[in-house]
């Protein structure tokens, strides 16, 4: 996505020298959004191997299902990977359930709007006999003690501690998350400030509230909030061209 992390660290592919990865093709009123018959497009032309699913603002649902039945009939199945890296705590019947919706792998960190300790996680809902299990066994081998040397005690038992607040909580903390961004955009909006995403859906669907301040003034204002208290992130918006010159604000809510 071109709101992505490492939306600047692409890789070059060594035979073609065109980039490794194509970008989604987002809407023109709404960048935060994949035009679905656009990706279709660009699915059927390039048979990608992987399609990853993973946004640094994540204002909407992603459209799982949706591509799951695009690329039904390609040989073989290219891999849906959903990265919940910021969502991970929204995951459910209130917001979305990716591995239901047809992705293969979910990724996610368990100390954002899932309120745990410092770690990561993988996840997949594979059977044996499916298409890619061979690739998850692969994946759980490596995972330790291959990737990771030292599983670090000390923080499991925090994550088990939410792990049993979240199955006790989590469909009203879910649902009280949403509606305080949604509330929270709103409030910022009748402010006079721009307020980026659909405003038909109050402009968020999950914790974040995205906000327009200029060309490069990102880091500016950002720095004169943390001097009051308020921290935020500077962010590069998806008409930018790179962190350097962020235009927008992202905030999160709980």
């Amino acid at each position: 996505q071109p709101t992505g992390a490492l939306r600047d660290y692409i890789a070059i592919d060594p035979v073609t020298e065109r980039w490794a990865v194509v970008n989604f093709p987002v809407l023109s009123d709404n960048p935060y959004q994949i035009d679905l018959p656009k990706a279709a497009e660009l699915i059927e032309k390039h048979k990608p191997e992987l399609i990853i699913l993973g946004k640094s603002m994540i204002l909407h649902h992603e459209p799982v299902k949706e591509l799951a039945k695009m690329i039904a009939g390609i040989k073989p199945k290219p891999i849906i990977m959903y990265d919940a890296a910021h969502v991970l705590g929204l995951l459910g019947t209130y917001f979305q359930e990716p591995l239901k919706e047809g992705a293969d792998f979910v990724t996610g960190s368990t100390h954002k709007t899932f309120f745990g300790t410092q770690r990561g996680i993988i996840a997949s809902n594979m059977s044996k006999g499916s298409d890619y299990y061979e690739l998850w066994e692969s994946i759980a081998r490596r995972a330790f003690p291959g990737s990771v040397s030292n599983h670090h005690p000390g923080t499991q038992l925090g994550l088990l501690m939410s792990a049993y607040e979240m199955n006790t909580y989590g469909q009203d903390y879910q649902k009280q998350v949403i509606a305080n961004a949604k509330a929270f955009a709103l409030a910022l909006k009748e402010q006079g400030l721009q307020v980026e995403g659909d405003p038909a859906v109050s402009y968020t669907e999950t914790h974040q509230v995205v906000l327009r301040v200029g060309y490069a003034k990102g880091v500016e204002v950002a720095d004169r909030l943390e001097r009051n208290n308020i921290i935020v992130n500077y962010q590069a918006l998806p008409d930018d061209e790179a962190l350097t010159a962020s235009s927008g604000l992202r905030t999160g809510v709980q």
